[in-house]
């Protein structure tokens, strides 16, 4: 049993029991232990007081707490507040906070209670405590009931009552009179009796309900009561029996959205407002199947197959028709119905009402559906008997349908251009002509099942099956379809309201289509349509007939929008259709990281390595609860919003440290969104290898690393280059070698025997002949060139020293300057030592090419030549001060010239490198560089990365 009853400002309700405090959004009551991470006391709840961002909490065994989100405060009995049960609690108009006990009345004043002026009898327990309109504060202890007005210092005794109840009620005390009925109480003027019509009926409370209204505990049930001209209050709406009877009524409430809640010993109870109205009907025997349609004039006519059919005026009075288990009407205009019933045709015209009997093979079958063609017959549609016509009392069947399968319509529909439509089974659509029925082919694409119910909007044809709606084109069937699912199902009526808005009755229950909507649908049919559904959570009682009667809604002159079921008859206007002003607001419940609880609150620091999230939150709307939707996301982690409606919690894996913020917002029934993201902010600490610095550093190892890696590979590159230019070297070392010895074997040798020949043959010449002095001359040659083939065989087989390359280096270049002696400067640095020979010409070339460059194209009056013997390297450099050289040109040369190309080439023979460019100082440096494993031959060089 819930004791008492409070909503706090975010729109929770709360329930005080002796089981505990139990708070509940809409959809789940939760048993809680604390109030926004502040502990309870105690478990043994009697009294609830909702305040501005918080709630006072009463306990049966004394004291109390005041809660905020940001605070609480504990008073216990008997230090700082009052010994006894705390029985009530109440605020005044100006927000100060009074409380009773079983002893005394305290007021708080700041942080501390203090005791309010009284001279009561506290010989019984305190029944009820509550403020007036008038300010005045009321205290009732059994049937005494006291008073103290406002300004006043003390209590007064007022009055009693041998019943002993009473209830505040939009700003007055009601006590229940000994005979019955209620006393409203005043402090200034006597008890003044409420006029009702059955007084002996309440002698239980009267409560404050929605809109100024009062609602009554009786002892069949609950009344909601309203007033008559006379100022008579009567039951307009009674709920029962049982509920609420034998004054089990504990406590009422009436929440934000307008919902009138009754805190009982059964449980606890809701009523609300309904969007769809039902008519009152006899539920001792429940007919079924009914049917509700445009009457005469401004009348709705409806009834079931086991009622008879009512006229419902617009004044709401009803007139009999004197017509039983009618299944289909027609309105063929306002001064003319046609009705199929109890197997006749009825007409109504004006005040006149004829019956004709259905041929006899028909009667004991219903008529189906009743239409008018353009020629004014009354087409009849006959279970399994097909279609018939009427007309001046004679009938006929009519011959279009022979040869159709099932010929027997289940709707029809004459449209404004005066074609008579016919809805068949198993997706068939007839035209009726003067020739037959023509049946839609199947290139038509009607994919609705059995066509049940037929529409003509704006001049279009829509049709409402089993499987769905759509409309016809003329030439094809286009299908609706409404956005969040594949189609519309069970449409059993189509009707258009006053607005324009489409209204169908389909499986879902009403769903209504607005005409904005409409309108862009007709341009872009391929988007889902937009719509919105009434259904039980709404007032609906029953699904509609989905055989007969049809159709299953209409308009009426009113303009509400009727709808029938099989339990019963109802209608919504949709002028005055109930929204909820109230947009939810999000109440973040739980928050759990890596299995361990935490108080969702903004700010929150998570601890090193928590990965895992599981966040709960709500959204408490108590109208309609079920349509509540909420979506929520993860900044940095959720692209998009995410739907949250049906779990209402959020988890998340694999979270990484940083700063996060958790949104949520949430929409009620009507799809009014709150207007800001509820949001919860959290960090959750890295630990030492997730801290910038760590990556940091372990990037900085990691580049360190790969650092080393690409100088050990590039080393490894250069030395394996290096070895093949010097085994290229050795190769053509071993050829210069074996070049000179076969020079020294074969060439020389030849050339020594050939002059030992001549010498010979020489002798037997006589000296001073022209034929001697011609052969002495040749072996004089002969002699000359064995001694510079000897020179150069030598050459080929000796390695020349460094200081020799750039002695050989200037006696080249003199030679062929002989003008530029004064402008060559040599430098040599370094150790000399023996040089290849292959690499000695080959550096010998490169700097003589690069000197005579600057000598004839650079106009340079100072070239420097410097070699310098390193360790590693030998390295060589031209430098002038010309008119320099262009990026280009020292790339790849002058057209037509191959000095640079030439250059470039032979230094890449021999491994070694180049590089030509402009000096910053002006002029021209070309330099070269030549591994030591390549000059010198040293296989062993150290490598320093």
């Amino acid at each position: 049993m819930a004791f008492a009853m409070a909503q706090t400002s975010d729109g929770m309700l709360w329930f005080g029991s002796s089981d505990g405090l139990y708070s509940f959004d809409g959809v789940r009551f939760r048993l809680v232990s604390a109030l926004w991470g502040h502990s309870l006391p105690a478990t043994n709840v009697s009294t609830l007081l909702a305040i501005p961002g918080g709630l006072i909490v009463g306990y049966r065994f004394g004291g109390l707490s005041i809660f905020t989100r940001t605070s609480v405060t504990h008073y216990i009995a008997g230090r700082d507040f009052p010994q006894g049960s705390t029985a009530a609690i109440v605020a005044r108009r100006n927000g100060e906070i009074y409380a009773a006990t079983s002893t005394s009345i305290v007021r708080l004043v700041g942080q501390r209670w203090e005791l309010v002026k009284q001279n009561l009898s506290l010989q019984e327990p305190l029944d009820h405590m509550g403020f007036d309109q008038d300010d005045t504060l009321w205290a009732q202890y059994g049937e005494r009931f006291y008073g103290r007005p406002a300004g006043a210092q003390e209590f007064h005794l007022i009055g009693s009552s041998s019943s002993g109840n009473a209830n505040s009620a939009h700003g007055r005390l009601y006590v229940v009179a000994p005979e019955g009925g209620y006393l409203a109480m005043s402090a200034s003027a006597p008890p003044q009796r409420l006029k009702l019509d059955q007084p002996s009926l309440y002698t239980d409370s009267l409560m404050p309900g929605p809109d100024n209204s009062l609602w009554a505990s009786r002892s069949d049930g609950i009344s909601r009561l309203a007033a008559r001209p006379d100022g008579t209050l009567y039951s307009i709406e009674h709920f029962g029996p049982g509920r609420g009877n034998g004054g089990s009524v504990a406590n009422s409430l009436v929440d934000m959205e307008g919902n009138f809640w009754l805190a009982t010993f059964d449980g606890v109870q809701r009523f609300r407002k309904h969007r769809l109205r039902q008519f009152d009907v006899d539920d001792k025997f429940p007919p079924l199947n009914w049917l509700a349609q445009p009457g005469l004039g401004d009348e709705i006519w409806y009834g079931s197959r086991d009622t008879s059919l009512v006229r419902l005026q617009p004044d709401g009075s009803q007139k009999p028709t004197g017509v039983t288990s009618a299944s289909a009407i027609y309105r063929h205009s306002a001064d003319q119905v046609w009705v199929g019933a109890g197997g006749a045709l009825w007409e109504f015209r004006g005040t006149t009402k004829r019956r004709w009997d259905l041929p006899a093979p028909l009667r004991r079958f219903p008529v189906q559906a009743i239409a008018a063609s353009a020629n004014g017959d009354i087409l009849v549609s006959v279970v399994r008997q097909g279609l018939w016509r009427f007309r001046n009392g004679a009938w006929t069947q009519d011959a279009g349908a022979k040869g159709i399968v099932d010929p027997t319509p289940i709707s029809m529909l004459t449209d404004s251009k005066g074609q008579t439509w016919l809805g068949f089974t198993n997706n068939r659509l007839g035209k009726l002509s003067s020739t037959g029925i023509q049946i839609l082919p199947q290139g038509s694409r009607l994919r609705i099942g059995n066509v049940l119910s037929l529409h003509e909007y704006d001049g279009r044809l829509l049709l409402g099956g089993d499987l769905g709606l759509t409309w016809f084109d003329g030439s094809q069937m286009r299908e609706i379809v409404p956005a969040d699912s594949d189609h519309f199902r069970g449409v059993s009526g189509i009707v258009a309201d006053g607005q324009g808005n489409l209204w169908l009755h389909g499986s879902a229950g009403l769903i209504r289509i607005n005409a904005h909507e409409l309108a862009r649908f007709w341009s872009e049919p391929a988007k889902p349509l937009g719509w919105e559904v009434f259904n039980y959570e709404d007032g609906l009682r029953g699904a509609s007939a989905k055989i007969r009667p049809l159709p299953s809604i209409s308009f009426g002159a009113g303009g509400k929008v009727y709808y029938a079921t099989v339990e019963g008859v109802g209608w919504i206007d949709p002028d005055n259709i109930r929204r909820n002003p109230v947009a939810p607001q999000v109440v973040f419940e739980t928050l759990v990281a890596n299995g361990r609880p935490y108080l969702p609150v903004s700010g929150l620091a998570l601890p090193q390595r928590t990965n895992t999230l599981d966040i709960r939150f709500t959204a408490p709307s108590l109208s309609i609860p079920e349509r509540v939707r909420l979506r929520y996301k993860l900044d940095t982690v959720d692209a998009d919003w995410r739907d949250g409606s049906q779990e209402r919690s959020a988890h998340y894996t694999n979270l990484a440290p940083g700063h996060y913020r958790f949104h949520v917002i949430a929409a009620n029934e009507d799809g009014l969104w709150s207007k800001e993201s509820a949001v919860l902010s959290f960090d959750i600490a890295p630990a030492v290898w997730q801290t910038s610095w760590f990556k940091i550093l372990c990037g900085g190892m990691v580049l360190l690393g790969f650092w080393v890696l690409h100088r050990w590979r590039l080393a490894a590159v250069t030395r394996r280059s290096e070895l093949r230019a010097s085994i290229r070297l050795d190769g053509m070392v071993n050829e210069r070698i074996r070049i000179a010895r076969s020079l020294h074997d074969n060439l020389l040798q030849g050339i020594q025997a050939l002059i030992l020949r001549c010498q010979a043959a020489m002798a037997g010449i006589p000296a001073g002949s022209a034929s001697h002095r011609l052969l002495d001359g040749a072996l004089d040659y002969a002699e000359q060139l064995l001694d510079v083939t000897g020179e150069e065989i030598m050459a080929l087989r000796r390695e020349p020293r460094g200081d020799q390359i750039l002695g050989q280096l200037r006696h080249i270049l003199v030679t062929s300057l002989p003008d530029t002696e004064n402008r060559l400067h040599f430098a040599m640095s370094g150790e000399p030592k023996a040089v290849r020979s292959a690499v000695a010409s080959e550096m010998i070339y490169v700097l003589r090419e690069a000197v005579l460059n600057s000598a004839r194209h650079a106009d340079a009056t100072t070239i420097a030549v410097s070699v310098n013997f390193g360790l590693r390297a030998v390295e060589g450099e031209v430098r002038d001060n010309g008119i320099g050289i262009d990026a280009a040109t020292a790339e790849a040369g002058r057209d037509g010239h191959w000095g640079i190309a030439g250059m470039r080439e032979r230094i890449a023979s021999i491994g070694g490198e180049i590089n030509i460019a402009a000096s910053p100082q002006g002029g021209t440096v070309v330099r070269i560089r030549i591994p030591a494993v390549v000059a010198y031959g040293e296989t062993d060089t150290h490598f320093e990365p």
